[in-house]
Parts: structure tokens; C-alpha cells; sequence
């Protein structure tokens, strides 16, 4: 278990309790082969503690050791227009920024390599991925650039094998949130640079904002540090790194992201962030947890008891905890029988915790709902298109 005792960010033991919750699947990424097989995958506790001094929330009940890593893990989103979109937009502002072209690249959690070969083929660079979910290994072509990808976590020894020859600049999308000690890899990171100004951009869901807002089926076991803009930056000031700019991109504010420099000299420690006790946002979660989740009950009873079906659109995080939150929810009792998702690696694959079978949209055609539940607002537009496409008219919510 991580230590209950201090904040794994900046190590204060400032820490207030918010959220509890029990029985959550420890993987959104790892699929049964079977239904059988998808309900008996491991399950975790969620303890959410709120650190008074650095902002960071995370899960004071994280056991590191039920963590199972492995190529199989899928949670990609760039099988959606909408994300690869902004990936795009991303991968250019990177280039311009940090003056990327023709130099030398780090992932840590490159997953399948997707991002890391579009920089690749961009910048002319060349890219090497570290994740111990990556699906194959070596060296490719990647338009004027190469891109290695090496199954392994990311620790010392891994830094040392990828600095040869030494890495210009560092990114970590979407993985940072599930590192248990956040600090020990920037420092690790840091150390790595070896006094050289090397550039940093790391970029992770902004789940302080998600808390805020009530989004409550955005808590997932093995994203055990729950970061927000400031939490974020103030972890790589923690850390000796030099912030040349923090924010939110994505939709205006679904990420916060770093811009950081691996400098020589640390830089001054950062101020405390908040005072003692919750914040208010964070201080309503558990009252707005309980409405939440009580709406969505009746909803689905009442859809239980006249008849009405529904499909569930989205095999990822959110729709893990939505599903295995809710009892009615589960297959087999009349409502939510199937869940649908964009990317080909998930259908035919059952999910964790509940079993639900995971199908392509064009299931939908031969077996129409009478609504779909997306798991987050930002795909709407594209879900309803394609749902028109396949002749689909139902109703949308949004879970």
C-alpha cells in the first residue's frame, strides 16, 4: 500500500479525506475473453485524500501490487476523430516550442506508440517509447524519423538504457496519473537530463476540475494521483524543474499539462497551495456522489419497469465505473446489455467488473436501443453522427 501518512507529490502529511469507495475493477484496460473471466478480474478500495499543502488528491489506498501491466492493456483513444484531432494540433504546438525537429525523443507510457509515431513523422525525429503494455518491440520507420518502443517500466535502470544517446526532450500523455510515486520518476527524469536544459511536457486528465464539477465516474483505481493544474506544476517545482508553462488544453480544460525545463539548478519550492480543510468543490463530492448515483438508479429502474433498453457508449475509464457502480446497470436485467466503442482492439472483449460484451457501433444497427448513455459530453456530436449514420434514432444521455 502507498504510505497513508504523506503526500506522495510533496511529501506533507496535510491530508483530508473526500471520497471512499469499494469493489472498483483495479484496470479500465484490461478486458475478460470471457464474461466469466471479466468478472473475476481484481478489484481495489479508493480512499481519496486531498493534500492541504500541494493540491494533489489521490488514493491513500492504493496497493501498487495488484497493479498486472501487460501488452493487452488498451485504452487508446485515437480511434476517435475528435481526439486525433487535437493530437495533431498538439504534436505541431510541441515541434514549434520546444524545437523538436531532428532531435531525440522520450515517451514514458507510449501505450501502442501512436503518439510518438505521429511526432516522429512530423519532426523527423527519432522517438523512443518505454510502457510494459507496448504490443511489439524494436526499431521502425517512421517517415524521415525511427520510433523504438521498449516493453518495460519506466525506473533507473530503463532511464539509462534510453539516454544512450541522451534524450532531448521528455513527454508522458495520459500515464503520469497512474505512476504511485510521481515524485521519484521526475527526479528520476531530472537526473536523467544530467544538468542539460532538455525540454518536458507531460499532460494528464485534469481530475481536480472533473471532482469539482461532480463528474463522478471519472475515479479509477489505477489512477491513484487525481492531478489539477496547480497540483501538477507545483509537483515539478517540487521536484527541482523549471515550469515554463501549466494550463489545461483539450476541449478548453479536459487535461492539465507542464511545460517544464530539466535545468541545472532547482528551482525555489513552491508556496502552500491551499488551506487547511477541503476546498468547496471538493468538500461536496461525497453529497454529490450520493445524487448522482441515486438519479441514475431510479433512471435505470424506471427503464426496468417499462421495457426500455439501453446501450452504454464507451469501454473506458468512466464507463467501468458507471457500469460497476450501479447494480441495475449490469447484464442480463433488461437495460444495459452492451457496451459500444470506436476501437476494434476492445470488441468482442468483456468488461471488467461486469461482463458487459464490448461491440462495434454497427451492432447497434441489427439490435437498435431505445437510448444510448455516453460516457463523457465531449464525444456527443460524434457518437450522434455516427449513430445517424447506422439509422439509429434513440435517445442520448450523458452519464
Amino acid at each position: 500500500m502507498t504510505n497513508a501518512r504523506c503526500c506522495p507529490g510533496c511529501g506533507s502529511d496535510r491530508l483530508t479525506d473526500l471520497f471512499e469507495a469499494t469493489g472498483q475493477p483495479v484496470h479500465v484496460g484490461i478486458f475478460g475473453e470471457t464474461a466469466e473471466q471479466a468478472r473475476a478480474l481484481p478489484t481495489g478500495e479508493i480512499t481519496l485524500a486531498h493534500c492541504g499543502r500541494c493540491g494533489l488528491v489521490h488514493n491513500r489506498s492504493f496497493e501498487p501490487a495488484k497493479l498486472g501491466y501487460r501488452p493487452g492493456y488498451e485504452v487508446a483513444l485515437h480511434h476517435s476523430a475528435t481526439f486525433r484531432d487535437y493530437l495533431d494540433g498538439l504534436i505541431d504546438g510541441l515541434i514549434d516550442r520546444f524545437d523538436l525537429r531532428g532531435k531525440r525523443a522520450l515517451e514514458i507510457g507510449c501505450g501502442d506508440g501512436y503518439f510518438l509515431t505521429r511526432l516522429a513523422e512530423r519532426a523527423g525525429l527519432h522517438g523512443v517509447g518505454v510502457d510494459p503494455t507496448a504490443p511489439r518491440e524494436g526499431r521502425e520507420l517512421a517517415g524521415d524519423g525511427t520510433v523504438e518502443l521498449i516493453r518495460a517500466y519506466f525506473d533507473e535502470g530503463t532511464a539509462r538504457r534510453v539516454n544512450d544517446p541522451p534524450v532531448e526532450f521528455v513527454a508522458c500523455l495520459s500515464a503520469f496519473e497512474h505512476v504511485p510515486q510521481p515524485a521519484g520518476l521526475l527526479k528520476t527524469v531530472r537526473e536523467m537530463a544530467g544538468g542539460r536544459a532538455g525540454g518536458l511536457y507531460f499532460e494528464t486528465f485534469d481530475a481536480r476540475r472533473a471532482l469539482g464539477r461532480g463528474e463522478i465516474w471519472s475515479v479509477h483505481y489505477e489512477q491513484c494521483n487525481l492531478f489539477g493544474a496547480a497540483s501538477l506544476a507545483a509537483l515539478f517545482q517540487h521536484a527541482g524543474l523549471t515550469v515554463t508553462d501549466a494550463g489545461n488544453c483539450y476541449a478548453g480544460d479536459q487535461y492539465a499539462y507542464v511545460d517544464a525545463v530539466a535545468g541545472p539548478a532547482p528551482a525555489d519550492p513552491p508556496q502552500d497551495l491551499e488551506p487547511d480543510g477541503l476546498p468547496p468543490e471538493l468538500a461536496k463530492f461525497r453529497e454529490t456522489y450520493r445524487a448522482r448515483h441515486a438519479e441514475w438508479t431510479a433512471r435505470l429502474a424506471e427503464w426496468r419497469a417499462t421495457g426500455k433498453t439501453a446501450a452504454f457508449w464507451g469501454a473506458a475509464g468512466k464507463g467501468v465505473t458507471f457500469l460497476n457502480s450501479l447494480p441495475l446497470a449490469g447484464p442480463g436485467d433488461g437495460v444495459v446489455e452492451a457496451v459500444v466503442d470506436s476501437n476494434p482492439d476492445k470488441h468482442g472483449k468483456f468488461l471488467p467488473g461486469t461482463g458487459h460484451p464490448i461491440v462495434p457501433p454497427e451492432a447497434l444497427a441489427a439490435n437498435p436501443p431505445d437510448a444510448i448513455v455516453l460516457s463523457n459530453a465531449l464525444y456527443e456530436r460524434e457518437i450522434r453522427a455516427r449513430a445517424e449514420e447506422l439509422g439509429v434514432t434513440c435517445e442520448f444521455h450523458v452519464a
